[in-house]
């Protein structure tokens, strides 16, 4: 079954070889394999007759390391999620992995008072999209809407 991408006449080692390519200024194994919904790389291979769909950096980190423990899940330590060198694959819990991940921050102009600031949404109705806020401003209209409130 070739035609399917299960490779019966390879071991799963080679195909994650044949499948990855080594980038050299980063170290990290590019996955060229399928590549999920998600932007994970996905690999399916057959093992003892059965056959296999899983991510392709669980599958390198448990051939180099060993199974990975019940209630820990592979982070990429290099924040690439198409690499499978299992130095830059982690087993951790999935709020060590959250607690990680690089934070993405922005400064811009804040519309309301004008300063330079780092933004964050306001809070929305569900379905309805926020509008940008620096924090002391989100703050300021925080507290003036419990001032309101209170006094009615």
């Amino acid at each position: 079954m070739a035609d399917r991408g299960y490779h019966e006449a390879e071991s799963v080692a080679e195909m994650l070889e044949r499948l990855s390519i080594a980038e050299p200024n980063s170290g990290c194994h590019l996955w060229l394999g399928k590549v999920g919904a998600h932007g994970y790389a996905y690999c399916a291979y057959r093992l003892d007759g059965k056959r296999f769909h899983r991510k392709a950096a669980t599958v390198a980190y448990e051939l180099a390391k060993g199974r990975v423990p019940p209630g820990l899940e592979i982070s990429h330590t290099c924040a690439n999620v198409l690499c499978v060198n299992p130095d830059h694959l982690l087993a951790e819990t999935h709020s060590e992995n959250i607690r990680r991940r690089p934070r993405y921050r922005f400064v811009l102009n804040c519309p309301h008072c004008g300063e330079p600031k780092e933004f964050v949404t306001s809070r929305s109705k569900k379905g309805e999209e926020g509008e940008w806020v620096c924090r002391p401003c989100r703050a300021r209209r925080a507290a003036e809407w419990r001032a309101k409130r209170s006094t009615t």
